[in-house]
């Protein structure tokens, strides 16, 4: 126990301080974790700080912040904003409760239709069952395969037949009558339809529905009162050729075919074309047909101004005619055969028609054909 004090100067509480007083430093017990002091009100305390010398020091009484007239108004603007945000919390739980209130009472709605639906559903299977129960089979009642799915059928008893389309033979005709429509399979190109002797074939018709008919037999057409018909000079009538007549006409064939010669050909065009060149070699006067076609010279007529050579070959020099001399002024013509089997020149499969002008002017014309081979 310390009964006396060494050093230092001891102060009068509440006298006034003097000039560069000399006092005792003063030492307080660190504690980090402020706890209560096993002591009795009106006994000594040390005092307590932190680990860094600080003081612990408690308001015993409010303390009073003096603000600026802004930091007031913020103040109050705060507290306005909060009471209208509060305002709208509450308007809106009003709203949300309401929203409750309205989906509990649809809720409900749903269920009564819920129930009044399956009730509904349940008396209609009853008076179906109660219909089907009553039904008379002994009369003719249609059934419906929705309801009654199937049913085996014997071969006993009578059968009702559903008229109204059907007409007794040799019966008049009534305004109004219904009857079954009748429909054929369009067979334009005769294509084989009951490929079966004996098998049911539809009846076949044109593209504008018009029965098809074949006329096996031959046909006699008698004027109705008469022995006589009056035949108007118009339209087309065919004739039946036989005996002397049709040996006439067979003989004509044959004059034609010795014209066209032994196997006739495919004249894919026919055309004459003007000639007007100058001097020059390889001239082009047609140009290569294409593959599989050939160009088949008719007719040929030409002049020249002054003395001068011409002659006739294709692409590849092939002569298709002497070098031909010929006097100022002078030419040549060949009329065409009319015989497109006998051309003045056949040139090879896919070559050009040239000529060749030596010292004058070439004018005139050529017939010719680009045949299929």
């Amino acid at each position: 126990q310390i009964t006396s004090f060494g050093g230092g100067t001891q102060y009068t509480e509440d006298a006034a301080a003097a000039a560069d007083p000399v006092g005792t430093a003063l030492i307080m017990v660190r504690d980090d974790a402020l706890s209560g002091q096993t002591t009795t009100d009106g006994d000594n305390v040390a005092a307590r700080g932190t680990d860094k010398g600080e003081l612990y020091v408690k308001h015993a009484d409010n303390i009073t912040v003096a603000l600026g007239a802004v930091d007031n108004a913020v103040l109050d603007a705060i507290a306005a904003s909060v009471a209208a945000i509060d305002t709208d919390a509450t308007t809106i739980i009003g709203h949300v409760d309401g929203i409750e209130t309205a989906l509990a009472a649809a809720n409900a709605s749903l269920d009564a239709i819920e129930a009044s639906a399956a009730a509904i559903d349940t008396d209609t299977s009853s008076l179906l069952t109660e219909l089907q129960l009553k039904a008379d089979l002994t009369e003719t009642q249609p059934v419906s395969l929705a309801t009654v799915p199937s049913h085996a059928v014997t071969n006993a008893g009578t059968f009702a037949v559903q008229t109204g389309a059907e007409r007794a033979e040799d019966t008049a005709h009534t305004t109004g009558d219904t009857g079954l429509f009748i429909l054929g399979v369009m067979n334009e190109g005769e294509a084989t339809i009951a490929p079966t002797q004996g098998d049911y074939a539809p009846i076949a018709v044109n593209e504008t529905g018009q029965v098809m008919v074949e006329v096996r037999n031959s046909v006699v057409v008698a004027p109705a009162g008469g022995s006589s018909f009056t035949v108007a000079n118009a339209g087309t009538f065919p004739t039946q050729v036989d005996g002397a007549a049709l040996t006439a006409l067979q003989l004509i064939d044959n004059i034609v075919g010795s014209i066209n010669g032994p196997g006739a050909p495919v004249i894919d065009s026919y055309q004459s074309i003007a000639i007007n060149l100058a001097a020059a070699a390889n001239q082009s006067l047609v140009a290569a047909p294409g593959v599989s076609k050939q160009i088949w010279v008719y007719g040929l007529a030409f002049t020249v101004n002054v003395a001068g050579t011409v002659s006739f070959q294709d692409e590849d020099d092939v002569a298709l005619s002497g070098i031909m001399q010929v006097g100022i002024t002078g030419g040549m013509v060949v009329a065409p055969s009319g015989n497109f089997a006998m051309p003045l020149w056949k040139l090879a499969t896919n070559k050009a028609l040239e000529v060749d002008v030596v010292t004058a002017e070439l004018d005139g014309t050529l017939t010719y054909g680009v045949v299929s081979v």
